[in-house]
C-alpha cells in the first residue's frame, strides 16, 4: 500500500502499481511542499488540476508520449478568462479627503503599493487586491471598479511550466522505479513555440 516515510519518501509501490497519474501526483506534491517556493507550489496544484481533468485517471505506468503530447496541443488550442478591474472613481481623491495615508492603505487592505499606484494611473489590476481596498475602506467595489473580462491563449511560459511539472512527476516516479522511463523528456515531445 502507498504511504509517505516522515523524510517525504513515498514507500509502498512497484512497477505492477496501477497508480493513476492523479494519485500519484497528490503524493508528490505533498512530497515537495517543504521543498519550494510558495508560488511555486500554488502553480503547481493550478497545473495539476487541469492535467487531472485530462488525463489524471492514466495508470502511471500507461502514460505515452502520445497523451502528454495531446495534453499540451489541448493547452495551446485553449483560451483562459482573464478578470481585472479597472477603477472608476478618484480612489486617490478618496484616501485624501478621509485623510488616510497610502502605507496606512496598503498594510489595512494587505496588498502591494505598486497594486494601488496600479489602480490611480488608470491601469487594470487583479480583482482580488481591488476587492481588499474596498474592503478596508468600507466602500462598495461596485462604486469604484469595474470588472473588464477578457480571453487569451495560454502564455508559452504557463505550457512549459505545466511540461516541466508532468516531467518533474515522471521524474520522481523513475527514481523511485514505479515506472521504467520518463516519456516527459525532449526526446519524446515536441517543443513548445
Amino acid at each position: 500500500l502507498l504511504g509517505i516515510w516522515p523524510s517525504g519518501i513515498l514507500v509502498g509501490l512497484d512497477k505492477d502499481c496501477n497508480i493513476t497519474f492523479e494519485e500519484y501526483s497528490q503524493k508528490w506534491l505533498e512530497r515537495i511542499k517543504s521543498n519550494c517556493s510558495p508560488l511555486y507550489y500554488s502553480h503547481a496544484i493550478t497545473s495539476l488540476k487541469r492535467m487531472n481533468n485530462q488525463f489524471g485517471a492514466v495508470k502511471l505506468k500507461e502514460l505515452t508520449p502520445v497523451i502528454i503530447q495531446d495534453y499540451i496541443d489541448f493547452m495551446k488550442q485553449r483560451q483562459v478568462v482573464v478578470k481585472r478591474a479597472k477603477l472608476k472613481s478618484d480612489l486617490k481623491m478618496y484616501l485624501k479627503s478621509h485623510l488616510i495615508k497610502v502605507k496606512d492603505f496598503v498594510i489595512k487592505a494587505e496588498i502591494k503599493e505598486q497594486s494601488y499606484q496600479s489602480a490611480i494611473r488608470g491601469e487594470r489590476i487583479l480583482v482580488e487586491p481591488a476587492k481588499r481596498m474596498c474592503k478596508a475602506l468600507g466602500i462598495k467595489y461596485e462604486d469604484y471598479f469595474e470588472t473588464i473580462v477578457s480571453k487569451r491563449d495560454y502564455a508559452k511560459g504557463t505550457l512549459i511550466r505545466e511540461r516541466r511539472y508532468i516531467s518533474a512527476i515522471l521524474a520522481s516516479a523513475k527514481r523511485l522505479r514505479i515506472i521504467d522511463h520518463n516519456f516527459a523528456s525532449r526526446e519524446y515531445l515536441e517543443p513548445i513555440t
